[in-house]
């Protein structure tokens, strides 16, 4: 989604071309926002002897995710 325009007609697209801002630009900011909070969140909640399994899971619970809401 980043790297094609015009793929979609959600707000990805619709906030940038309202503020008349790069699309690929826009989201690259939002990502490395987000995962800075994401990141952030991580290193004060979870304990340190779990950061790998908490990973492991999140990508697992990721790719579960993603399969029931657009594959089926």
């Amino acid at each position: 989604m980043v790297f094609n325009e015009g793929v979609s007609n959600a707000n990805e697209y619709k906030i940038p071309d309202y503020l008349n801002l790069n699309v690929q630009h826009f989201n690259i900011v939002v990502f490395m926002i987000t995962g800075s909070v994401c990141f952030s969140i991580l290193h004060r909640t979870v304990e340190k002897k779990s950061e790998t399994l908490f990973l492991l899971n999140a990508a697992i619970g990721c790719g579960v995710g993603y399969w029931d809401w657009f594959l089926s």
